[in-house]
């Protein structure tokens, strides 16, 4: 993908999400979502951040392993001291060491 294909793409779902948001706080009223739904809303910033970060730990054919190594010792701590600011500290100090060591 070029940077100008990048960008429009950017830019376009920057301008889907803003309409799509403006159809439902535009609204008179607000809906009512039924309650698996208001659910399942509470899992989106958890997928969407995945989204994002995953295919940065992934890069097919040659993986970055420093990078890749950082984003499973920052998953694990997350995942077990469910403290999200120690897990970007703990990310980023495995990432410098990875470097130091494999660089």
């Amino acid at each position: 993908m070029s940077a100008h294909q990048y960008w429009l793409a950017l830019i376009l779902v920057t301008l889907g999400t803003l309409v799509y948001r403006l159809v439902f706080l535009g609204g008179k009223r607000s809906p009512t979502l039924p309650d698996f739904l208001k659910k399942a809303m509470d899992y989106v910033p958890t997928a969407v951040l995945a989204a994002l970060v995953i295919p940065q730990f992934i890069r097919l054919p040659h993986p970055d392993w420093t990078v890749l190594g950082a984003g499973i010792a920052a998953s694990f701590s997350a995942w077990f001291l469910k403290i999200d600011v120690l897990a970007l500290v703990v990310g980023f100090l495995a990432y410098g060491i990875l470097v130091a060591l494999l660089g």
